[in-house]
């Protein structure tokens, strides 16, 4: 969790719901989560889940059917296949402009990227920009489209 900056994330969403949001917070892919954040109202917990096994694969859909937002504030991060998943279920995702950041996440269009310098309180007042400015479905719209032009085997095909 300490590359992918998991405290960033549970403390923006902390912000979400001092300021009024009903917020839920999924994490997926970790296999040990401290107890202080498994135990957080808010924090839905799944784990590591694998792919090759048939119910924790229908979990994994599930989890990415049932989101609005990746969250990935992540400070080390090549080409994150997550984000390509994310844009495959139109899912706009937030993360951070390093690395390979910017082949999967595009400004404005299918999420955004936030300076290496975010922090907790840059992420939720984004993602609050997102709510209040009605853009969440625009950029599902745009990751969708993403996915379909740039990322799926079709177009790598």
């Amino acid at each position: 969790m300490e590359t992918k900056r998991g405290e960033i994330a549970v403390n923006a969403c902390k912000k979400l719901i001092d300021d009024g949001y009903d917020v839920k917070l999924t994490i997926v892919g970790i296999k040990n989560l401290d107890d202080k954040i498994v135990n957080l109202n808010f924090v839905d917990y799944m784990g590591f889940l694998d792919k090759e096994d048939e119910e924790q694969y229908q979990k994994y859909l599930n989890a990415w059917k049932q989101a609005d937002i990746l969250l990935l504030p992540t400070r080390a991060e090549c080409a994150g296949i997550v984000f390509n998943e994310a844009s495959a279920f139109g899912v706009p995702s937030l993360s951070v402009d390093t690395g390979g950041v910017a082949d999967y996440v595009r400004n404005d269009i299918n999420g955004y990227r936030m300076p290496i310098s975010a922090n907790s309180e840059d992420f939720a007042l984004k993602m609050e920009e997102w709510i209040r400015e009605s853009k969440l479905n625009d950029l599902s719209k745009g990751a969708k489209a993403m996915y379909r032009a740039r990322n799926s085997w079709s177009a790598w095909g």
